[in-house]
């Protein structure tokens, strides 16, 4: 067998094994824009999701903010309405004992009877809050 048979037999082997290397790496690089298309998928589907809980994140900051607001208002609100209804019942007291001090010894037994008489009143105003 004459040498240039050896030479092209090596030359085909050589060929052979490029091919083969080529392949490999044609199939790594598919792979790889593969991975590439996928992590780039999940980054904006994250990116999404941080989008919207910082949305949510800001809706419930203020739904809580004005659920406090509304809280303090309907507070104040009762507070006043107590306050008038205990007002009122002390100013309807003074009128009942003709005097401007409650505490006096005197005007015991009177304030027992107009708080047996407003006791029911009290109760009824209590019902309605």
């Amino acid at each position: 067998m004459p040498w240039y048979n050896y030479v092209f037999l090596a030359n085909i082997i050589f060929i052979i094994y490029m091919g083969y290397r080529v392949y490999l790496l044609q199939s790594a690089l598919n792979q790889s824009l593969l991975d590439n298309q996928i992590a780039i998928a999940m980054m904006a589907t994250m990116k999404d999701e941080l989008e919207n809980s910082s949305k949510f994140k800001d809706d419930s900051n203020e739904d809580f903010i004005k659920f406090l607001s509304d809280s303090r208002d309907w507070a104040f609100e009762y507070i006043e309405n107590a306050m008038s209804t205990i007002n009122n019942i002390i100013e309807y007291c003074r009128k009942e004992t003709n005097t401007s001090n409650l505490g006096d010894y005197r005007t015991g037994p009177i304030l027992m009877n107009i708080v047996r008489q407003l006791l029911p009143l009290v109760e009824q105003n209590k019902d309605k809050q």
